[in-house]
């Protein structure tokens, strides 16, 4: 005696291979069109973001006007015992002036990069939001920046961008995605100006450093 799954009542259908077929197009062309239209709605407030910066009379404007470095020797141990060996540092220290006419007090967000990488670094990015305290940058007035990394052991150079308008910077905020996981995005600020939101400088590596300094 065959014995059924079905249950009494029960119409069991099935679904044919072209029919299948059919509605994995339709997913894949929603899945696409869902993809293009936030590319377009992406793209209108971008243009909408535009037309409103060049309107405007008043804003303030953030600029890197100047980069040094300092390399930072690990400290001496403290006992013979003493197994702890800290890293050699570089030390960046960042001038952002707004060179605006008005103030600016808002965090803004400040993208690094190592232009340089070894092939075995995969992290070349790192990011760190300042001005959380929405203390205020007059007009004219500057804003220094210290942080530190693990000295490269080559000679590379490094890159330092001030976001202030995800939408407008919107192609580096999704490089930087690629690399940190969910970073902090900064309210919009309007500036005059982003073509000059970054600056660059190169440092010797570990071994040309002490080479030199001898």
């Amino acid at each position: 005696m065959q014995v059924s799954d079905k249950l009494p009542g029960e119409v069991v259908k099935s679904i044919s291979l072209p029919t299948q077929l059919c509605a994995g197009v339709i997913i894949f062309c929603l899945v696409g069109c869902s993809y293009t239209i936030l590319r377009d709605l992406d793209e209108e407030a971008r243009q909408a973001e535009l037309a409103a910066i060049q309107s405007l009379t008043v804003a303030p404007d953030l600029t890197i006007s100047n980069i040094e470095y300092e390399y930072i020797p690990p400290p001496a141990r403290r006992t013979p015992l003493d197994h702890m060996v800290e890293p050699t540092l570089v030390r960046f220290y960042l001038t952002v002036k707004n060179i605006g006419n008005a103030d600016f007090n808002k965090p803004y967000l400040l993208v690094f990069r190592n232009l340089n990488p070894r092939r075995d670094q995969s992290n070349t990015f790192g990011e760190m939001m300042y001005n959380q305290r929405r203390e205020t940058i007059p007009a004219n007035s500057d804003q220094e920046i210290k942080l530190s990394f693990d000295y490269p052991a080559d000679s590379t150079s490094y890159r330092f961008t001030i976001v202030t308008n995800p939408i407008i910077q919107h192609q580096l905020v999704e490089a930087l995605e690629r690399y940190v996981n969910r970073p902090p995005i900064p309210p919009v600020t309007r500036e005059f100006r982003y073509d000059n939101n970054e600056a660059q400088i190169a440092i010797p590596g570990r071994d040309e450093f002490m080479h030199g300094a001898r």
